[in-house]
């Protein structure tokens, strides 16, 4: 038996025994302050009644001290005891509230959860009234905020185009865009068709065409649209069919 290894302390973070000493502490606590209030009233009554004091003014102003701390200590205590059990064990009305009333007011919880935190009109409005993106875009307008994002965003972009560019990445795109391309149900004479307009001289005049008629459309409203685009059909069919 090795006695030199120490014994493992127990967890005793879920004792109800433990998790009860602060409160029993505090009770204590609250008990001898009003004691002390109560010992203090009655010496100071005892002191104005025998006249052993001249200065009665000073004395009645401790008195009345320590009468208010009594009088509060003893409604924070009724108070507190009243919404658990009886005060004392007298059948006094509206006291143990909790105890007599937990149904109504575990339903009265569950009715607000549900159809006032939580119902679904409540939440939609809630999503409603927040804008992530106005919120990200007020969180980057800090030049702090943006700095401390640059640095690993700018890491994370040259580890990606690293990885990217590696050899195993542009073969598969590669093999898979040719998969995807040979899937396509295209025959030859696209090809050809395409060859022979990338190496036309009218190709240039053909997109200037197209660009100018699509700007003019943009400016010019809906009359010119079609216009335009029966003026660019015919132009392209000059250019690119012979």
């Amino acid at each position: 038996m090795n006695l030199s290894a120490e014994a493992p302390i127990p967890d005793t973070s879920y004792d109800p025994r433990v998790r009860r000493q602060p409160a029993r502490r505090r009770h204590s606590v609250g008990t001898a302050a009003l004691l002390a209030a109560l010992g203090g009233t009655v010496m100071c009554h005892v002191a104005l009644a025998a006249g052993f004091f001249p200065d009665a003014a000073s004395l009645r102003i401790l008195a009345a001290g320590f009468e208010a701390t009594l009088v509060g200590g003893l409604a924070d205590w009724f108070a507190v005891t009243a919404l658990f059990r009886h005060p004392l064990g007298l059948p006094i009305p509206h006291t143990a509230i909790i105890p007599a009333r937990r149904a109504k007011i575990v339903e009265g919880i569950v009715s607000i959860v549900q159809e006032e935190w939580l119902s679904p009109a409540a939440i939609r409005a809630r999503l409603a009234r927040t804008s992530p993106s106005g919120f990200a875009l007020e969180w980057l307008r800090d030049r702090e905020h943006t700095a401390h994002l640059a640095s690993p965003v700018r890491y994370q972009l040259g580890r990606l185009a690293l990885v990217l560019a590696g050899e195993e990445v542009v073969g598969f795109i590669g093999r898979t865009l040719q998969q995807q391309l040979r899937a396509l149900p295209i025959t030859a004479s696209p090809g050809d068709w395409l060859s022979r307009a990338a190496s036309s001289e009218s190709i240039g005049v053909a997109f200037a065409t197209l660009a100018r008629s699509m700007v003019l459309a943009t400016t010019l409203g809906t009359t010119y649209r079609k216009v335009a685009r029966v003026t660019a059909k015919r132009r392209a069919q000059l250019y690119f069919y012979w």
